[in-house]
This record gives structure tokens, C-alpha cells and sequence, in this order.
């Protein structure tokens, strides 16, 4: 999995997932431009590639601002000279409650920054891949509950499912193009966003471990961002999928 002379822009590169995947691409020898609304840890995680022998950029992004997600796609552009990947990780779960006790500004919350913040970033990087031909990749962060719905999880649930939807439509509109466009689906992955909801319990990890993975273990993020880099330089004749990283949850009966 070969990425040397290309450019990837990872939004929500600062931890979890997008930092794994971040790595991952300047192991792989692309230029990384991390996005992100945490500066110290974005700034560290270009630290670690440029320190490595790789070249790095960090651009404060906040995805539930356009002019924030349009600006770290000019940044990669302006630094890099185009882009050829593009991640988009950020995802938050709100407050785990029953539908009928979930606030209007919980749902607002999460579903601007599960799918209209991720909708800017697809269109911004699909428009900047499109001005400067050659193709490219794209991978959107879904959920295996975004398959398979779990209690309090409702909204998240939701924005996950259409986050796929969208995935699909714009492989289809842009496959002639040499756009490739897929989501993946993580189970339960040793992240802070994890460790959160599970109110970083042993007993409560545990449990989910060996309930929802037949695997019997959690995740670790440095295996889904494996599969993101797969599916950005290896899976060439692979669009519109969205690739379950979830130890087994999505198929245990």
C-alpha cells in the first residue's frame, strides 16, 4: 500500500482513528495534511510524520464550520500542490438516550457534525479532485451502528446510515471521473470517543467486547486505518462500499 507522491487530507486527524490513519498515510510516503480543531494534538501528530522523514501540515478545522472544512482543502492544495485522499473521521455519539428524551440540541449537534459537516468536506474535496483530474480517493468514517441499531444511539445511528447513502450516491456520480468514494465501519475501537461512552468502565468494555465481536476483543485504531489505506491505494476497483472493521459485530446473529 504505496503512497508515495500523493497527498491525503485527514479531517479529525488529531486522535482515534484519524490520527492512526494520519500515520498510517506518511508511513506510506504521502504528504498529510491533518485537520483539526485541537491544535496541540494536530500539530503533534504532523510533529510525528515530519520527525519520521515525512512531510506534514497541520490546519485548524472545525467540520461544523464551511469555511473551515473548504479552507483545509485549499491548505492541502496550497501546500501540497493538489489532493489525491481525502478522510473524513469526525463523529460524535451525544447524549446515549431514548429518542423521546433526546433534545433538540442534541440532534442538531450530531447531525451537523456527522453529515452536513461531512457533506461539506465530500463536496469541497470531490470539487478540488474534479479541477484537477487525475482522479482520486475518499473514505467516510460510518459505524457498525450505522448498520445495526443499538439503544440510545438513535440519532448517531441515523446520521451514520445517510453519512452512507451519501457515500454511495457520489461513487456513482463520480466513478466516470476516477473518483472512488467508501466508508468503512468500525465496531468498538480503543478511542477516547469509546472510552467515553463506555464512562471508561474495565466491566462495560468487557462486556461489549465479548457481547457485540465475536473477535472478543476491542479494536485498536491503527487496524482501521489499515482498511482506510487500502481502500485509498490498493482497492482500485472498489466504490461505493462500506467496509465493516468491527471484529465480527455485523454478522453475529
Amino acid at each position: 500500500m504505496n503512497a508515495t507522491g500523493k497527498v491525503a487530507l485527514v479531517i479529525g486527524g488529531s486522535g482515534g482513528i484519524g490520527k492512526a490513519s494520519a500515520l498510517a498515510f506518511g508511513r506510506a510516503g504521502a504528504a498529510v495534511v491533518v485537520a483539526a480543531r485541537r491544535e496541540g494534538a494536530g500539530e503533534a501528530v504532523a510533529d510525528a510524520i515530519t520527525s519520521a522523514g515525512g512531510r506534514a501540515h497541520y490546519v485548524p478545522t472545525d467540520i461544523t464550520r464551511k469555511a473551515d472544512v473548504e479552507a483545509s482543502v485549499q491548505a492541502a492544495v496550497s501546500t501540497f500542490g493538489r489532493l489525491d485522499y481525502a478522510v473524513n473521521v469526525p463523529g460524535i455519539t451525544g447524549a446515549v438516550v431514548p429518542i423521546v428524551e433526546c433534545s433538540d440540541e442534541n440532534w442538531d449537534a450530531i447531525l451537523q457534525t456527522n453529515l452536513t459537516g461531512v457533506f461539506w468536506a465530500m463536496r469541497a474535496e470531490i470539487r478540488q479532485m474534479l479541477a484537477q483530474g487525475g482522479g482520486g480517493a475518499i473514505v467516510n468514517v460510518s459505524s457498525a451502528v450505522g448498520k445495526r441499531s443499538f439503544p440510545g444511539l438513535g440519532p448517531y445511528g441515523a446520521t451514520k446510515r445517510a453519512m452512507e447513502s451519501l457515500t454511495e450516491t457520489a461513487a456513482l456520480e463520480y466513478a466516470r471521473q476516477g473518483i472512488r468514494v467508501n466508508a468503512i465501519a468500525p465496531g468498538s475501537i480503543d478511542t477516547d470517543t469509546f472510552r467515553g461512552f463506555t464512562n471508561h468502565d474495565p466491566q462495560t468494555i468487557k462486556a461489549m467486547a465479548e457481547t457485540y465481536h465475536p473477535l472478543a476483543r476491542i479494536g485498536d485504531p491503527d487496524e482501521v486505518a489499515q482498511a482506510v489505506l487500502y481502500l485509498c491505494t490498493a482497492a482500485t476497483f472498489t466504490t461505493g462500499a462500506t467496509v465493516p472493521v468491527d471484529g465480527g459485530w455485523l454478522f453475529r446473529p
